[in-house]
């Protein structure tokens, strides 16, 4: 069961790309932009994916990386898809799922519908390997919707070859044959030879499960006829077994051995165990009915080797499976080792760059307030300066008032000494009479006051600021 759907996911959901564009991609991915490294990286992990799962998962995770940091939503979404991819071809389904819904979650974000209904899908295949159908079918009509609304054809064929498959697993035949055909028309529309014959063979096998084994018959024959034109033998050993599965049910044995050996006949050369395996049980079948039962013995013993075969082959897939993952798991711790070391430089790097940057502001800062204190002082200065000259203006006008006044004093005294000694002079040489004169002028009787009851009188002297001085006579 998981088988089916797994292919399914490699062969319907992702472009096809060539082995040999590996060498061109890595060429240009050497030589292309940061910015197209996500994209380039996302095809190289489809190139690697059927053929080297570590270098798959490697440059998926490079495209994410790359996409995250360059803000490429759209190669995000391819990424985490891719990623998610990887992981669920080995069995991881939890963190399959992880990356479908970030995937999911990211190209709705862009409104990319494609991307969502790839996603979706996606989703509904790891539900469809884990045996949860109705999930798995949920999520498979949400994906065709979206399909339809775009009118991608070829998605919604393969959708509805999904949903076809769940029918038939939960015994829904019905349901299963009518998706089949849906699925069918589509294809035929598109002239898709390989989705057409892949829609016979869910046709053949509803109508086998409905036993209605001559419909079978039908369309097993329809999907040989494009086997044989395609020349895929394993899918031509599958159908020539499936036709004679039909035979017997049929009871026409004879047709049912033809299409037996023509499929070991092509199994063989392959070592196609899983074919004849399943070819060389039916043939014994068919030799035990004819009561044949040397060759039925035959046939055992070629079955028994043939499952002791599948047997190996499922055990070294197995113990193939579980190095895988044993080296996935211990490049997954690899590279998460060298992210927390990764990561602690950064932090450290970080450190430093926050360190350099606040030392660079603690600078400019302090040059800053340096500058402004210098300025400060020297404006400080300047004005003590002023004013240290201006008190040295003042106390020089207070010298020279000081000495203006002193020379005032000096000027004033020679005056009056010149004064006092012309007085003296024209004293010293006035007459009797002169002075007489000079005293009549300065002196006059002025009255006898009436409180004065003596018969003396009294003299005045007029002064020259008119004060009175009396005299007794």
């Amino acid at each position: 069961m998981t088988n089916k759907f797994t292919y399914l996911l490699i062969v319907l959901l992702f472009p096809f790309y060539c082995f040999s564009q590996k060498d061109s991609l890595l060429r240009a991915i050497k030589n292309c932009s940061a910015k197209d490294s996500a994209l380039l990286s996302n095809k190289l992990s489809i190139a690697y994916r059927f053929t080297d799962g570590d270098s798959a998962l490697y440059y998926a995770t490079n495209a994410l990386k790359s996409s995250i940091k360059h803000k490429n939503i759209k190669e995000q979404g391819n990424a985490e898809n891719a990623i998610g991819v990887q992981n669920h071809l080995i069995g991881k389904y939890t963190i399959a799922m992880m990356h479908y819904i970030n995937s999911e979650k990211l190209f709705d974000a862009i409104k990319y519908e494609k991307g969502v209904a790839s996603a979706t899908q996606n989703i509904g295949i790891v539900y469809a390997d884990q045996g949860n159908f109705k999930l798995a079918n949920h999520y498979y009509l949400k994906a065709a919707e979206i399909y339809k609304k775009t009118n991608y054809q070829r998605g919604l064929a393969s959708i509805y070859h999904n949903i076809s498959i769940c029918f038939s697993e939960t015994g829904n035949i019905h349901k299963a044959l009518e998706y089949n055909f849906k699925a069918l028309n589509i294809r035929e529309n598109l002239h898709d030879s390989s989705g057409i014959s892949s829609s016979y063979g869910g046709i053949a096998t509803c109508y086998a499960y409905m036993k209605d084994y001559k419909k079978s018959i039908e369309y097993n024959l329809k999907k040989l006829d494009i086997a044989i034109k395609s020349g895929d033998l394993r899918d031509l050993a599958i159908t020539y077994n499936n036709m004679g599965d039909g035979y017997v049910h049929l009871k026409d044995y004879e047709k049912a051995k033809e299409c037996f050996l023509k499929g070991i006949e092509i199994a063989k050369p392959e070592n196609n165990y899983f074919s004849l395996n399943d070819l060389y049980y039916n043939l014994g079948i068919v030799y035990e009915r004819t009561n044949d039962y040397k060759n039925a013995y035959i046939s055992l013993q070629d079955y028994f080797t043939a499952h002791d075969s599948v047997f190996k082959m499922q055990s070294f897939d197995k113990i193939a499976e579980m190095e895988q993952l044993y080296q996935s798991e211990k490049k997954e711790l690899q590279i998460g080792k060298q992210q927390i070391e990764i990561k602690a430089r950064e932090d450290e790097n970080k450190r430093k760059s926050i360190i350099i940057w606040l030392s660079v502001v603690a600078l400019v800062a302090i040059s800053f307030f340096g500058i402004v204190a210098f300025i400060n002082f020297k404006k400080t200065k300047k004005a003590k300066q002023v004013i240290e000259e201006q008190k040295q203006l003042v106390e020089i006008k207070n010298v020279e008032i000081s000495t203006q006044k002193e020379l005032v004093e000096v000027k004033q005294k020679e005056i009056i000494d010149s004064i006092n000694y012309a007085k003296r002079i024209q004293t010293a040489v006035l007459s009797g009479q002169d002075i007489w004169s000079k005293i009549s002028t300065d002196f006059f009787i002025l009255f006898k006051p009436k409180d004065i009851v003596s018969g003396d009188f009294y003299w005045a002297y007029n002064t020259p600021n008119n004060r009175s001085i009396f005299l007794l006579a």
